[in-house]
């Protein structure tokens, strides 16, 4: 994958974020606890001063069960898109998974979206 895919796709995901969770934010003060705050700092991911709130979508798990994001209204949500081809987003996983294990189920979850790929392919990272 050259450098200029990977910052097409970078852009792409920034426009996304900016044409459709920006015009729908609401700004709630949500101060992290001093335990979220420091694991979202060892992974490097700056926490939002406010709550942004998404749109609603809803994506098939490799075993077919569909996920709506609102499902998991009131926790921390950490949305990746990723391809199997892309390998700094196969790099960032294993820090993920340790976010997630850090903090529980009850906190944080963790959707990976696969861009693209086939189930079969997708269903070997998960």
């Amino acid at each position: 994958m050259t450098l200029s895919k990977i910052n097409l796709l970078r852009l792409f995901f920034l426009l996304w974020l900016l044409v459709f969770v920006t015009p729908s934010a609401q700004s709630k003060q949500a101060p992290l606890a001093g335990e979220e705050r420091k694991l979202l700092n060892s992974l490097r991911i700056t926490p939002a001063t406010a709550w942004i709130e998404a749109h609603n979508f809803a994506g098939k798990l490799p075993d077919e069960k569909t996920v709506n994001l609102k499902d998991y209204r009131g926790r921390f949500i950490l949305l990746n898109f990723w391809a199997t081809w892309c390998s700094p987003c196969l790099k960032e996983m294993p820090d993920f998974e340790k976010a997630y294990q850090q903090m529980g189920q009850e906190k944080l979850i963790v959707l990976a979206v696969g861009m693209g790929e086939d189930t079969k392919k997708i269903s070997k990272f998960a």
